[in-house]
């Protein structure tokens, strides 16, 4: 795997127009038929307008809750790519996506309960192995271009946090200190 273009999600990313999201806007900047060499010049100066607006406009924490919000608050898209639609109803693949969308939340949810309940009480410092990649996911998406689908990956680990949360609530063994 690699990145031709690394310019390009810094540009997207730091578009406060789209909230750090895909633009079509953004995408007309780019003319695959032209030079890389041309084309990063393009994409670097357009780097620059957009982190001299932000600087300008002392919109940077605005657009990081922004970028947080859509990549934690927004559904994942993980099944538009899939071709569900085309062998199910319209109504039925609503369904799945609400219902996915509402796992995702009650995951989130309770991996917020779980991981302020970690941080509450002594662990294992291996602990930081799970921790960690997903601190650094994070701050890297408030960089680049940010999709709710790029979270997927991190479910797991969202999923064992969310698993201390809910063992916490149902025994209601709040860690109190």
């Amino acid at each position: 795997m690699s990145n031709y273009d690394p310019e390009w999600k810094f540009v997207t990313g730091l578009d406060k127009q789209s909230n750090g999201t895909y633009s079509p806007d953004l995408d007309r900047l780019i003319d695959a038929s032209k030079p890389r060499k041309v084309m990063a010049k393009k994409e670097y100066a357009a780097l620059h307008q957009e982190i001299n607006y932000l600087d300008k406009n002392k919109k940077w924490i605005s657009l990081f809750i922004n970028k947080i919000q859509v990549l934690w608050s927004s559904r994942t898209m993980a099944t538009n790519f899939t071709g569900y639609s085309q062998n199910h109803s319209p109504k039925t693949v609503q369904r799945v996506d609400y219902l996915a969308y509402l796992g995702s939340i009650i995951l989130i949810v309770f991996s917020w309960i779980g991981s302020i309940d970690l941080f509450k009480m002594k662990f294992n410092n291996n602990l930081y192995l799970l921790l960690l990649p997903l601190l650094a996911f994070v701050s890297a998406q408030l960089l680049i271009e940010v999709q709710g689908r790029y979270r997927i990956e991190f479910l797991p680990i969202i999923a064992i946090l969310a698993a201390v949360g809910l063992y916490r609530v149902v025994t209601k063994k709040i860690y109190k200190k």
